[in-house]
């Protein structure tokens, strides 16, 4: 899909989506989502150790299923932000 931008809908500091600036850890968006669920994610982590630090945040056997739900929540907001921008621009 051509966009005219690719910054992250979901941020407000209109930053591009990128390799560094990683949609499920370092979006304000996500930051929040993890709030909300009493975790505050580091800023500098990179995917494997943030399951990690999930997993000892949590302290749950259910702590896998938190994050997907969580990656879920995420991706679903942003997917239906985007792709409302791009059908109303039609």
């Amino acid at each position: 899909m051509l966009l005219q931008s690719y910054s992250c809908v979901l941020c407000t500091h209109n930053i591009e989506e990128t390799v560094h600036h990683r949609l499920f850890l370092h979006c304000e968006f996500a930051k929040q989502c993890c709030q909300m669920i009493e975790v505050d994610m580091p800023d500098i982590i990179e995917f494997p150790d943030a399951m990690s630090f999930l997993k000892d945040a949590i302290h749950s056997r259910f702590f896998m299923e938190a994050a997907i739900l969580l990656c879920w929540a995420v991706w679903k907001t942003r997917n239906a932000l985007i792709f409302s921008i791009a059908f109303n621009q039609i």
